[in-house]
């Protein structure tokens, strides 16, 4: 096996052991590219982010849609003023949307709570903080609130 330089134009013979040791530096070198440490809430607070009060979510969920999502699952939560929700999502790679409706409201410790019934799916009964980091468009909501939580970003359309 034989490499070429593109510079030089000179070919120089690769061994299995050299194959073997760049293969290794590549594969080393990928996964360092693309791992990196997941965002927790510890990070973030780090970062600035700062949980909302339930004042700050009581005035700004009414009327506002969550977005959030990865490549393949996307979610998207309506709140509406009268303290309903609707919630749809999206499994792109099977190409499959899931619709339900239900209540949302902002519990005692500044929570945002959703009680929601799928067509399909189990219910969906959860209360979760909200992170804040700067802009309008920064928004984390993580499964618990502790520092090693790692938080889904979302962002919110009015």
């Amino acid at each position: 096996m034989s490499i070429i330089n593109k510079h030089s134009a000179i070919t120089f013979p690769l061994t299995t052991k050299g194959a073997q040791q760049l293969l290794i530096a590549g594969l080393a070198i990928f996964a360092s590219l693309s791992y990196a440490d997941p965002l927790t809430v510890g990070t973030l607070v780090s970062q600035g982010a700062r949980p909302l009060s339930k004042e700050a979510l009581l005035d700004q969920m009414p009327g506002e849609t969550l977005y959030t999502g990865t490549v393949n699952f996307n979610e998207e939560w309506t709140n509406f003023a009268d303290g309903k929700v609707v919630g749809q999502l999206h499994d792109t790679s099977e190409n499959i949307g899931y619709y339900g409706t239900g209540t949302w409201h902002i519990s005692d410790d500044g929570k945002y709570c959703v009680d929601i019934r799928w067509q399909v799916y189990p219910d969906s009964h959860w209360c979760k903080a909200v992170y804040k980091m700067g802009s309008r468009s920064k928004y984390y909501m993580p499964e618990q609130d502790t520092p090693d939580a790692i938080p889904a970003k979302f962002t919110m359309v009015p």
